[in-house]
């Protein structure tokens, strides 16, 4: 077993002086290790920059990003000052589960072994293409968003990623509780994507956006005549287009109460039948549910069945409004300029930090 005593540390550094181009800052951005390789492609003198901001020495570097995120980047183009582009995957460092830096390293030996306009072409286009069949994919499945798009880094936004993960990996009903605009049918995706069922379908219903008269065609499906106007053929319903995969109940506290008791049925036999049927099919889909009002206390006004309001509230995330995580505005500054940038082409570097602090 390799001996990690003190007086074997100078092994560790010749293995990272042996390394392509590595930097390593502390978590708050300052440069604590600097290679020779490096050192030689950004023109810097190594030991002047010890103690550095970062982002100072290597303009437009995502690393003081990397140490507020804890999401390692592994194989991006990143482009020196020189123009040229190389690979780097940039780590975060932790000890006792606690981010204390960011290690940064390039997966190039030499700038021109393949820093060529060819080669950095081909990688951008297949990074391209990747990209497409992922988006392709995923408007496919249904489900949009990952657990990586929670942005935050709170402490109660964190213990609420861990319960998403643990819930994920469960086959029980979900019931997510927020008020609006919190993030619940971000939260629903994420489930489906980190569960068993995340190469089948995500489909989500909105029960507060289909008027009531509509909403139980459109959740069971119809037969061939089952109505004035109905398709001919009938229509497959929600259910049996989630079948395999997760099915969202949107506001579900809208929900009329005559279909809360089909609702419940279909939970607990875990069958369907289509709106005019006779033949009640089975089904095997995973429920998630998302209410901005408490359904307590829509059990005690009458307004919601306290038979389903048990059989739905099996397992429950809570999202914390914005309010009470201040913190992580600085970190949703940073994912939306990003992603303005991306979809308009622009090149937004950040906001003055007093209108932060409004």
């Amino acid at each position: 077993m390799l001996d990690l005593r003190e007086e074997n540390q100078d092994i560790f550094y010749y293995v990272l002086e042996s390394m392509q181009g590595v930097v390593v800052t502390d978590n708050d951005g300052k440069i604590i290790f600097l290679n020779d390789r490096y050192a030689d492609i950004l023109h810097v003198n190594r030991h002047e920059v010890i103690g550095k901001d970062v982002i100072d020495v290597i303009p437009g570097t995502r690393m003081h990003i990397v140490a507020r995120t804890g999401r390692e980047e592994i194989g991006s183009l990143f482009k020196l000052k020189n123009g040229e582009s190389v690979l780097v995957n940039r780590i975060p460092v932790r000890k006792n589960g606690e981010i204390i830096g960011v290690a940064a390293f390039s997966s190039l030996s030499k700038l021109d072994e393949v820093s060529t306009f060819a080669t950095i072409q081909k990688i951008t286009h297949l990074s391209q293409e990747l990209n497409q069949y992922k988006s392709e994919l995923n408007k496919l499945r249904g489900a949009k968003y990952s657990l990586d798009q929670i942005i935050g880094n709170s402490p109660n936004l964190i213990k609420m990623k861990e319960l998403i993960r643990k819930v994920a990996q469960t086959k029980s009903t979900v019931l997510i509780t927020g008020e609006t605009g919190t993030g619940k049918e971000l939260v629903a995706h994420a489930i489906h994507q980190l569960s068993t069922r995340s190469h089948h379908s995500f489909v989500r219903v909105n029960c507060a956006a289909i008027p009531n008269d509509l909403l139980e065609s459109e959740l069971f499906g119809y037969e061939e005549g089952a109505f004035t106007g109905a398709k001919k053929g009938g229509k497959v319903g929600k259910f049996e287009l989630a079948n395999c995969g997760s099915l969202l109940l949107d506001e579900i506290n809208q929900m009329p109460l005559y279909l809360q008791s089909k609702l419940l049925r279909v939970i607990q036999e875990k069958e369907v039948e289509r709106v005019g049927g006779n033949n009640p099919f089975d089904i095997d889909v995973r429920l998630i549910f998302t209410t901005n009002q408490n359904l307590h206390d829509l059990v005690h006004q009458d307004n919601f069945r306290e038979d389903l309001f048990y059989r739905i509230n099996v397992m429950s995330i809570e999202i914390p409004p914005l309010r009470t995580r201040l913190d992580d505005i600085p970190l949703l500054v940073e994912h939306f300029i990003s992603k303005i940038n991306k979809e308009l082409g622009l090149n937004i570097t950040g906001i003055d930090n007093e209108v932060i602090k409004l």
